[in-house]
């Protein structure tokens, strides 16, 4: 019988975090999954930890090594020979949250009746694993498909932590895999590709710790730029004209003026208290 999911790491000397990534999959209460490895030939001791973590788990994890050719292209391979019904791709540097993140979102697939696709809350932490933030911890970064205008939100907003999607590989099957020419917004790209196509909701729980580092595909502040402008380009490719040319740009001004209201309101609030303190303090 089939997994009900698969978690897919890519790695490619890996051996600094992958401890961590291993210890909170194995450590988890759901016990229907296979752990899948898609190694780029590793040199650090990435592949003996694998191995060894394979030995212990001979049923549950798989380990295949190719040629690295890009994180996208090794997550597309993880889809191909993964044989479960749902997949997640959690990172050699990320880790699930908690030992109940799998049997809690079985729990709420179930209890929907399994959508193609959920999202859920991701913790953004440093090298040390200390916390730095939470994704989605506002209801205007929480979308759903069976509700029109919210989900055209996504078109706008880059919210979801592919590190929190769990995904049918039914999906990947019916509508194709991540585009391997993008290697920085790949993720993003396929969200505004399936979304008008697929059933998919907010899971409002933390399922995954992000690690923001210097040397992360995705995090690091030096790649930052590359990265918005690689997020504008799956944009265009995926939005309408009137959606790209004027909808986008209006969204983007709102966005940055409602923080820069929300900042100048904190400050207001802060100076008012630190006026009423002072004036009591004196009297």
């Amino acid at each position: 019988m089939n997994p009900r999911y698969s978690i897919i790491t890519c790695t490619k000397n890996s051996a600094k975090y992958l401890t961590e990534t291993i210890t909170s999959v194995r450590s988890q209460t759901f016990s229907n999954y296979e752990h899948i490895f898609v190694d780029g030939f590793s040199t650090d001791g990435t592949k003996e930890m694998i191995l060894k973590y394979q030995k212990q788990n001979p049923e549950r994890v798989k380990l295949f090594q190719f040629e690295a050719n890009g994180i996208t292209d090794a997550m597309n391979l993880g889809i191909k020979y993964a044989a479960g019904e749902y997949l997640i791709h959690l990172h050699s540097d990320d880790y699930l949250d908690n030992p109940d993140v799998i049997m809690d979102v079985d729990e709420f697939l179930r209890t929907n009746d399994n959508p193609d696709w959920i999202y859920g809350k991701a913790k953004y932490v440093n090298y040390k694993s200390q916390f730095i933030r939470l994704s989605n911890s506002t209801r205007f970064s929480r979308f759903n498909s069976n509700d029109f205008l919210r989900r055209q939100m996504l078109k706008y907003r880059d919210t979801v932590c592919h590190q929190s999607v769990f995904i049918k590989k039914e999906v990947f099957n019916r509508l194709g895999v991540f585009d391997e020419k993008d290697t920085d917004t790949a993720d993003y790209d396929y969200w505004l590709r399936i979304m008008n196509k697929t059933r998919w909701l907010f899971f409002n729980q933390i399922t995954c710790n992000f690690r923001f580092h210097e040397d992360g595909q995705s995090s690091s502040e030096i790649n930052a730029e590359r990265m918005h402008f690689s997020t504008i380009l799956a944009q265009k490719r995926n939005l309408k004209l009137i959606e790209f040319y004027f909808i986008l740009p209006a969204f983007t001004v709102i966005s940055y003026n409602h923080q820069l209201i929300k900042s100048m309101l904190k400050s207001f609030r802060y100076s008012i208290n630190r006026t009423y303190v002072s004036t009591n303090h004196r009297t």
